[in-house]
């Protein structure tokens, strides 16, 4: 099988889900982090310690891949990084 690349930058559900992560990541570095998050959208799905964890459970929500994104909380990297095949 061969992995899917993802176009992150023509990917309007992806853009949103960065965006919202952005929004959200100074109110979550206090209380979390180093966990993963994960976003739909606008909606956080949830954190974890468990980045698998959290694509298991977008997946099991019927989200497809490449309309969700697992992030740690950790201060924001270089927008340049989200151009990157997942």
């Amino acid at each position: 099988m061969t992995p899917q690349t993802i176009d992150l930058r023509s990917s309007p559900a992806i853009l949103q889900s960065l965006a919202a992560f952005r929004r959200d990541l100074p109110e979550m570095l206090d209380e979390h982090f180093g966990e993963w998050v994960a976003y739909h959208l606008d909606q956080r799905v949830g954190f974890s310690t468990s980045k698998t964890r959290l694509y298991q459970e977008c997946l099991s929500r019927g989200t497809p891949r490449g309309e969700f994104i697992v992030r740690r909380v950790v201060p924001d990297v270089p927008r340049i990084m989200d151009e990157r095949p997942v």
